[in-house]
């Protein structure tokens, strides 16, 4: 056992352990980087671990764990503990052969928060577990045996055969039911149900779990993630990892001018969240696969997935699913001092039985006073963006109003797809600035364009491209 600080460049490498009234090889407290352990053949006897590793990081250099052998009775085979990146745990061979009278949760891999010191990451993070082969970890108690546990983010779970286990591979983070948060969790028998007790990380996002082989467990792979846990948001800025979009605006580190980026949800779960955004942010899709925001509880506030309250915000490549029995829009966008707002290279659908006013289903609303008064932007709105966005819904009723709905703004729509029922494009009152209609299709009600005062003046700011058959509704007040 190696104890306390920052422990860097060690190298444990072929040796014999067996006997163990506690553990095998230990890095102890603290953090760690540069680590090799490697060709190490322990027998854990009836102590608690084989390799319980703390505090690993990338800060002096890689972490290695490989082609270590462990047998024998104990609670884990290899532990790490609040990693901060940069760990590969790699062709280990980890069986439990004897069973000792221990009551508690089994493990033979696990990825876990324990212990969380200053130097210590709060959220596991970076741990790569491959080519590994863990066997028959049960638990008779009524507490389970686990073959692989991970919590946290950026983890990669990938070529491992776990055999004969209660659970083969468990993804969980933010549902201990006595986290104890930010404690330690509950790991007494009985205290965590369906849950690796010992860990209780509250996030668990952005992690990739793929081509392992099961034979004769239990369960061979389970997600148990906390209620908001929807996957991984990174503040590209300032790197802060977050489990929700909602978290990554809220954070006192977030500021104006700052992107984050949204990765796809964890498994069986989407961004089930309205968002306030309140800030001057870029929030859109961290992969080419977009991101699915689909809000599914009792909305507050305006009826849309993305309230936008700040100038200079960007909503790109996202999956918008909105619900119109709950919402109108998948973004409203209203203030007094609105400007410069882009949407672009969105997916936006509409589902659900239609509930609330007519006049306020717009898939996006700036600035428009409908039913519902959104108009309030002093001087109107002079840039708003709406490019390359499709926008549809599901029959026989569950269309939007219009696809983007704007008053007293400059409006460039380019390469959008919209189908909806009366205006794909609803531009009314226009005169803050150039106006550009072009390339669009357009499979709903068309165009409608009101334009206020001294028409021939306002025209010469207004571009309009139209596909042949297209409809286009004109209305001009003096």
């Amino acid at each position: 056992m190696i104890w306390n600080g920052l422990k860097s460049n060690i190298n444990i490498s072929s040796n014999w352990v067996s006997n163990n009234n506690c553990c095998g090889i230990e890095l102890q407290d603290g953090d760690a980087s540069g680590v090799t352990i490697s060709g190490n053949y322990v027998d854990i006897g009836s102590g608690d671990n084989a390799l319980g590793l703390t505090g690993l990081n990338s800060s002096v250099g890689a972490n290695l764990i490989n082609n270590n052998t462990i047998i024998g009775g104990g609670r884990f085979g290899i532990e790490i503990k609040n990693p901060a990146g940069g760990v590969t745990v790699s062709n280990n061979s980890v069986s439990l052969t004897t069973i000792n009278g221990e009551t508690r949760d089994r493990a033979g891999i696990a990825v876990m928060r324990r212990g969380v010191l200053g130097a210590n990451a709060d959220v596991p993070n970076g741990v790569t577990v491959t080519g590994n082969t863990v066997d028959g970890y049960t638990q008779a108690s009524g507490d389970e045996g686990f073959g692989i546990v991970i919590e946290g983010t950026n983890h990669t779970v990938s070529g491992n055969t776990v055999t004969n286990c209660e659970v083969g591979i468990q993804q969980q983070g933010g549902a201990h039911p006595n986290s104890g948060y930010p404690g330690d969790g509950n790991q007494s028998a009985g205290m965590s149900a369906n849950y690796f007790g010992r860990g209780n990380s509250p996030i668990v996002c952005g992690n990739t779990i793929s081509g392992n082989t099961f034979s004769g467990n239990g369960t061979d792979t389970r997600n148990v993630i906390g209620t908001g846990n929807y996957g991984l948001v990174v503040n590209t800025n300032t790197n802060e990892n977050f489990y929700s979009i909602q978290a990554a605006v809220n954070d006192a580190q977030t500021l104006n001018g700052h992107t984050i980026t949204v990765n796809p949800a964890n498994p069986g779960t989407q961004y089930d969240e309205q968002v306030v955004v309140n800030k001057e942010l870029t929030i859109k899709s961290a992969t080419p696969t977009q991101a699915v925001v689909n809000f599914t509880g009792t909305a507050s506030g305006k009826p849309s997935l993305f309230d936008v309250t700040a100038n200079n915000v960007t909503i790109e490549n996202l999956n918008m699913n909105v619900d119109l029995s709950k919402l109108r829009s998948a973004i409203i966008a209203s203030s007094a001092g609105l400007d410069a707002i882009t949407v672009k290279d969105n997916t936006i659908g509409a589902y659900g039985t239609p509930a609330g006013s007519y006049g306020d289903r717009n898939a996006v609303s700036v600035n428009y006073g409908g039913t519902t008064n959104y108009r309030v932007a002093t001087g109107g709105v002079n840039s708003v963006t709406f490019t390359g966005n499709t926008v549809s819904g599901t029959g026989p009723g569950s269309y939007f109003r219009s696809g983007i709905a704007l008053d007293e703004g400059g409006l460039t729509t380019t390469g959008n797809t919209l189908t909806t029922i009366n205006h794909d494009v609803l531009l009314r009152f226009a005169g803050n600035g150039a106006n550009n209609i072009n390339n669009n299709t357009l499979n709903g009600g068309g165009i409608e364009l009101s334009i206020k005062m001294r028409v021939p003046e306002r025209l010469r700011y207004l571009v309009i491209r139209l596909p042949q058959q297209a409809h286009l509704e004109q209305r001009c007040y003096e």
